[in-house]
């Protein structure tokens, strides 16, 4: 079962380490929220404030995050690219960087990998995910 949390007002709570995995929570205030080391795996997330939320660590493989409003929230960026311009997330997890591009999810090597298999070698897809890589290894 899926917990539907949609609108829920979460904001500021310690959800480090939750099992929220498949959970709607479409509109919800996280605002500040830890969601450290939370598994939000297939949650919907869709037009959440996420504002200020500590999201390291967190496993997003698959989440909805379209809509989102991510600002100040910590360990997690978006950028647009692609030939679609899609909206890609950057992860700071644990000791590495994790990228949600479209339905892919990994590591930087994994993601630049397949950004090689669709773009060849050198593009400015993978030069953006070299920079982001950087950018959160930094913090």
């Amino acid at each position: 079962l899926r917990a539907d949390l949609s609108g829920a007002v979460l904001r500021g709570a310690d959800l480090r380490g939750a099992d929220l995995r498949g959970a709607v929570l479409s509109g919800a205030d996280l605002r500040g929220a830890v969601l450290s080391g939370a598994v939000l795996r297939g949650a919907v997330l869709s037009g959440a404030d996420l504002r200020g939320a500590d999201l390291r660590g967190a496993d997003l493989r698959g989440a909805v995050l379209s809509g989102a409003d991510l600002r100040g929230a910590e360990n997690i960026k978006s950028f647009q690219c692609g030939e679609y311009n899609r909206i890609s997330y950057v992860i700071k997890h644990e000791n590495k960087t994790m990228f949600k591009i479209g339905c892919f999810w990994g590591n930087t090597e994994e993601a630049i990998a397949k950004v090689k298999e669709k773009y060849g070698e050198d593009s400015d897809y993978e030069k953006l995910i070299r920079i982001y890589d950087e950018i959160m290894m930094k913090n």
